[in-house]
């Protein structure tokens, strides 16, 4: 066969609509071979989607994807409410939240961490910052990032601050 788009193409994709239309149903028959090969691609096919869509968006799960719209919106109203945007917690929800930061052209100016024991300075270029460093601006924006088990006592402990310009992600 020539390249694709050819008619040759064309003839082969309507046969399906011309026997649907004549009152008969489509049946794929494939051997066990073919469906063994078929279903290796399409795992590789959604790891790659899978690992883009963390890298570039920070969806990690079917539930990421429900979410994105509602937390990309309230991450953009914080941000335009704060003049800069910290966010607490450098794992892998403060990763996914910086990835939801940039879709929407937000860089943080730092990582804030409670144990700034690692011998890790940055994330992709942002400083971590210990919260113990931390000069507060009440203009500033503190996007909580870590998992439910810690979020009460990062609450405590930045309203034993004094700031109150946070959001739990």
């Amino acid at each position: 066969m020539k390249n694709d788009g050819e008619i040759n193409h064309a003839i082969e994709r309507v046969l399906q609509y011309v026997v649907e239309d004549a009152g008969y149903e489509i049946k794929i028959a494939i051997s066990s071979t073919f469906a063994s090969l078929f279903f290796q691609q399409m795992h590789d096919e959604l790891q790659y989607l899978w690992e883009n869509l963390n890298r570039q968006f920070g969806i990690r799960t079917y539930r990421d994807i429900e979410y994105f719209n509602d937390r990309l919106e309230q991450i953009k109203v914080f941000g335009h409410e704060s003049h800069r945007i910290f966010l607490y917690g450098a794992g892998i929800r403060g990763r996914d939240c910086l990835a939801m930061c940039k879709v929407l052209d937000i860089i943080p100016k730092g990582f804030l961490v409670t144990d700034s024991s690692t011998n890790q300075s940055d994330v992709d270029g942002i400083p971590i910052i210990s919260i113990e460093h931390y000069v507060p601006n009440d203009s500033d924006g503190i996007i909580i990032t870590v998992g439910k088990t810690y979020q009460a006592e990062i609450v405590r402990e930045l309203e034993k601050r004094g700031i109150t310009g946070y959001m739990i992600f």
